[in-house]
């Protein structure tokens, strides 16, 4: 029987619906009624109505109190009905046209007194301008798992306050407890909502239908539906202050899909939640696109200001939005803290698949291990990117003065994810830190970030720094971008560690345009890691590495202090890359520790791509220290590298080439300075205890490479061996 036919039955035929339980009355001794009938003062001009005060001092609901029977005591059912028809019923007065109150006598209700109302004859039905007031007497309305409790159906307003209200069955129907439907206001004030259902139906707590809720202080907890487990909202307007939702659970079935386990949003519903803390919840959904632990919108508005959501699932095979699940909705988060959530597929922290997501001084994770969300836990393979937050779609995401701390994915994106078609805009100081992404493979990792070919935006201080790709070949510590456009203003990288390649960056396809900012730090221990001690995959392009056909430009940034086990203590460039340094970038106190000949570039490494160092650019004190290392400053291996207007100077490599070396292609070097005008500026080919052999101080080229240099200078710069400033090989070299 549907809630409506059930409320029709209970207002105009009451005996013939509502007699599921005839029950015992009880009653309390003597007349207690004091229900203030309607007092007519006439005045000219003027006519006022009193609304009436029924005081409920009778706790049953059974057979006679359905039919109406007088017997000197006032039931809760018996003032709803009064209320609602505007007319007596058994001992309850009639209600008032413009609004009654109903509250409980203190002498009957209370601590030490009775505390509890069991609903005997189905869901109390509200059709009228009404407020139930508790009163602070503790009292629990319990459905006993036979009915809903309220059902809320008027374009009035209606008050809920200060109830206990709990075991709703609403039997596949939705709002396990309260069903607010007929378009009108509702105001749910210090209720505690607990271990309701609504089966198959939606809003295990609440379900909100085309109408306005406003909670203020209310908690929900351990409720059940097949959507919205806490809250579900459909097409209305609520507002939520205060309260705790917790340990509710969106279980799928029915028409629902296993979504919003704490509160759930559909169609054009708006949201708004202020100061509430939502943990502990759970969202079933199987699929990929079900989810939303804590919070689900699809469609709609949702504002979520202050407050906390952690500890909540998104447990199904392929759930995402451990804490917050957002699709096609316009969502606002500020100051928000969204930590120990989990998501078996995707998105520990927050999912989104389209829209819009805006966050403001939100915090994704938090300060300790534990605080972290998590895509992917242990034994699940779904595959486990985004910790913190997953973008699958277009959607436009916004990252202002946040903290995305201690997440972690089992595959990629331990902070952020983004995919093709998005765009992630990352602001004003946000701080990524300390999260992990551990897939093995070569294109897993992005320990930071992961972009999946989409547009990346780093802008006005932010910080990337201390996240490790630790996966067997995991790449990209800070960042690892497959295409899309990377931009990154006035930003930093630091301490950031890959197993494979790219400690700071790891870049395949796409483009990369870093202004002002910096890939590593004046001290050491800022540096970003490719190849960390105990790993050799291989261990390239410390601060950046690029793999395939990208294009990356610096330009006035600091490359400093970064380390890589193999070649590129600095920058690695792939055969198909090109690589633009300019406008005054600085490359220096970088490490690269390849132990072969043709390992080392401690500033930079080019694997026959185009390298273009023009504008004023600084290569200087980076060493290639490994037992053969080579190319101190700079080492390419074919491709073409072209030097303008930039100084290298104050370079070591043990084996060859302090400043440069050259195997294979071309390098032009024009207006530049190798070495310095002071002894300190010059470049040096096998340091005081290397014997490998140490041969061109400035430049050494050990093949058939075509070598020009056109102005500039080669001075103060040491070989241990041979060609002090420059060294030229054999047959197929050509140096002019």
């Amino acid at each position: 029987m549907s809630g409506l036919t059930n409320l029709r039955n209970l207002l105009f035929n009451p005996t013939a619906a509502w007699m599921r339980s005839t029950g015992t009355s009880h009653r309390r001794g003597a007349d207690r009624s004091v229900g203030v009938g309607r007092t007519a003062l006439v005045e000219m001009l003027e006519d006022r109505t009193l609304l009436t005060n029924f005081v409920v001092n009778a706790a049953t609901d059974d057979a006679a109190d359905l039919a109406g029977a007088a017997d000197g005591m006032i039931s809760l059912r018996e003032a709803i009905i009064a209320a609602n028809t505007n007319a007596a019923f058994g001992d309850a007065p009639a209600g008032a046209a413009d609004g009654d109150t109903i509250t409980f006598d203190p002498a009957v209700f209370g601590p030490g007194l009775i505390q509890t109302i069991t609903i005997g004859n189905g869901e109390f039905g509200i059709t009228d301008d009404l407020s139930i007031n508790g009163g602070g007497l503790g009292l629990t309305i319990d459905a006993a798992n036979a009915s809903r409790i309220f059902n809320v159906n008027t374009a009035e307003t209606v008050n809920l306050s200060s109830l206990n209200l709990t075991n709703g069955n609403s039997a596949g129907g939705n709002g396990g407890a309260i069903q607010l439907a007929g378009g009108g206001t509702t105001n749910l004030t210090s209720l505690n909502i607990s271990t309701s259902t609504a089966g198959t139906g939606f809003g295990g707590g609440v379900n909100v239908n085309n109408s306005t809720a406003n909670l203020t202080n209310v908690n929900l907890t351990g409720n059940t539906a097949s959507d919205g487990g806490g809250l579900n909202n459909d097409g209305g307007t609520v507002t939520i202050n205060g309260g705790t939702i917790s340990g509710n659970t969106a279980t799928g079935g029915g028409a629902g899909i296993g979504s919003g386990g704490g509160v759930a949003n559909f169609l054009t519903g708006s949201l708004t939640i202020s100061g509430a803390t939502i943990t502990g919840n759970d969202a079933q959904g199987n699929s990929a696109n079900q989810g939303g632990g804590g919070v689900y919108s699809f469609d709609g508005t949702v504002n979520i200001t202050g407050g906390s959501i952690s500890g909540n699932m998104a447990s199904g095979t392929s759930g995402s939005g451990g804490g917050v699940f957002s699709d096609r909705a316009s969502m606002i988060l500020s100051g928000t803290t969204i930590s120990g959530n989990m998501a078996n597929r995707a998105g520990g922290g927050i999912e989104v698949i389209t829209g819009s997501l805006s966050l403001s001084s939100v915090t994704l994770g938090g300060t300790m291990p534990v605080d972290g969300n998590i895509a992917g836990p242990v034994g699940t393979a779904n595959p486990g990117n985004g910790g913190g937050l997953h973008v699958s779609g277009a959607s436009t995401v916004t990252i202002d003065a946040g903290r995305v701390e201690n997440n972690k994915a089992a595959s990629e994106g331990g902070g952020l994810w983004n995919q093709a078609g998005a765009v992630m805009i990352v602001t004003n100081g946000t701080v990524i830190k300390d999260n992990l992404a551990s897939g093995d493979a070569a294109d897993n990792g992005g320990g930071g970030i992961f972009n999946n070919g989409g547009r990346l935006a780093l802008t006005l201080g932010v910080n990337v720094r201390d996240n490790v790709a630790n996966g067997t070949a995991g790449s990209g510590g800070g960042i690892f971008s497959t295409g899309g456009v990377v931009t990154i203003d006035a930003a930093s990288l630091s301490g950031n560690k890959a197993n494979r390649a790219g400690g700071g960056i790891e870049v395949v396809t796409g483009t990369v345009v870093i202004t002002e900012s910096s890939l590593g730090g004046v001290n050491p221990d800022e540096g970003n890691i490719a190849g960390p001690l105990g790993s050799a995959n291989p261990g390239n392009g410390g601060g950046l590495h690029v793999t395939g056909l990208a294009r990356v430009t610096l330009n006035n940034s600091q490359v400093l202090n970064n380390v890589a086990a193999l070649e590129g203590g600095g920058l690695w460039n792939s055969s198909t890359g090109t690589m633009i340094i300019n406008n005054g970038t600085m490359v220096s106190e970088n490490r690269a520790s390849g132990a072969a000949a043709h390992d080392g570039g401690g500033g930079i490494f080019n694997n026959g791509g185009r390298l273009a160092i023009v504008n004023g650019v600084t290569i200087q004190n980076n060493r290639a220290d490994g037992a053969l290392g080579s190319g101190g400053g700079i080492l390419s291996l074919n491709g073409a590298v072209t030097v303008e207007s930039s100084a290298i100077r104050g370079n070591v490599a043990n084996r060859a080439g302090g400043g440069i070396e050259v195997v294979e292609g071309t390098v032009l070097l024009t207006g530049s300075t190798l070495g310095g005008p002071l002894m300190a500026h010059g470049n040096i080919a096998g340091p005081s205890g290397s014997a490998a052999p140490g041969n061109g101080g400035g430049l050494h080229v050990s093949g058939g490479a075509d070598v020009t240099i056109k102005g500039g200078s080669v001075s103060n710069n040491v070989a241990a061996r041979e060609g002090g400033g420059l060294w030229n090989a054999g047959p197929g070299a050509r140096m002019v």
